[in-house]
Order: structure tokens, then C-alpha cells, then sequence
């Protein structure tokens, strides 16, 4: 049997006993916890993204918060990335965002684009100057389908890795 810990749960004793971000490319920080921003050369489906965040032991970014989505934004910004894959999907136009595993997004942000398309089924953090998620197609990164435009090369990946103690109640 198998554990993984979410980095972003942990509490400040168990940061200072373990170093949490020590994958390649993944940086620590207070607010965003560990985490990675894949920007990436040509388009990719989110399912690459979502499957790439796997291979690493993480997932897509989970937006818990304002004070997460503003720092994620932030950083996005810094980067001149203009959008990136994040956890929020639904089945169809009047359900309700979810993240990868069913539940209810902890946060939405206020601003929504393109929530109306039907086929716009995934979501993505928008870099402007407020919290925004846009509504994009899962498939294939689209904005809108008449419009040929895929922004959505970039994604944001959450370590998860076991902490020191539960390891050795796994090996118990």
C-alpha cells in the first residue's frame, strides 16, 4: 500500500523535520507550497499535462484560495506566461466545477470567461490583474471553437511526496 502526502497539508513541525521539494525542477514556497510551471514548446491536451504532473509524484495545481490564485498569478506573470492548466473540470455547461477527483473546488475565482461554451470543460488560470479562470475545451486547449487559438502549452504541477513518518508507519 501506497501513500502520498500533499505538501500544501502539512503543518509548520513536519516542514522543519522534512524537505518536502526536492524534485528536479520544483520550487518551494510559502503560499504556492512545491510546485512546477511545465512551459512548455508547442500544445499540449490537458490530459498530457495532467499525466506529466503524474510521472513527477504531483498533480495539476489545486487553487485552494485567493492568496493561492493571486500567487500563482503572480508567478505566471513573472514568466510571461499568459495561461496555464490548473484542477477545475465539469461535465457540461450547468454543472459544477470539480477537481481531478469529483469534489467541489475549494475556490472559483469570481471572474469567469468563456463559462457559457459547452464544450469548454477544463479550466485555466488567466494571468490579468485580478483572479481569473477561464473555461477552455479539455481536448484540445481551445478558447472557443471558432476560434484557432490553444494557449495552453504552460500548466502548474503540485509535488506530493511521503513524509519521513509515514513512511515507517507504512513499513510497519
Amino acid at each position: 500500500m501506497k501513500a502520498v502526502y500533499d505538501r500544501t497539508k502539512q503543518t509548520d513541525m513536519e516542514e522543519s523535520a522534512v524537505n518536502t521539494c526536492t524534485a528536479p525542477g520544483y520550487t518551494d514556497d510559502p503560499v504556492m507550497g512545491c510546485f512546477r510551471l511545465y512551459t512548455n514548446k508547442g500544445n499540449i491536451k490537458k490530459e498530457a499535462a495532467v499525466k506529466q504532473c503524474v510521472d513527477d509524484g504531483g498533480r495539476l495545481v489545486l487553487i485552494k484560495s485567493e492568496t493561492e490564485g493571486k500567487a500563482f498569478q503572480k508567478l505566471l506573470k513573472e514568466k510571461n506566461v499568459i495561461t496555464a492548466y490548473i484542477q477545475g473540470k465539469r461535465k457540461n455547461v450547468g454543472a459544477p466545477w470539480t477537481d481531478e477527483s469529483g469534489n467541489p473546488l475549494p475556490y472559483l475565482a469570481p471572474q469567469m470567461i468563456n463559462n457559457f461554451n459547452p464544450q469548454n470543460n477544463g479550466l485555466v488560470l488567466v494571468s490579468t490583474t485580478v483572479v481569473r479562470f477561464t473555461a477552455v475545451n479539455e481536448e484540445n486547449g481551445l478558447l472557443s471553437p471558432d476560434l484557432d487559438v490553444n494557449l495552453m502549452a504552460p500548466f502548474l504541477s503540485h509535488k506530493t511526496q511521503l513524509l519521513s513518518n509515514q513512511i515507517a508507519q507504512l513499513k510497519k
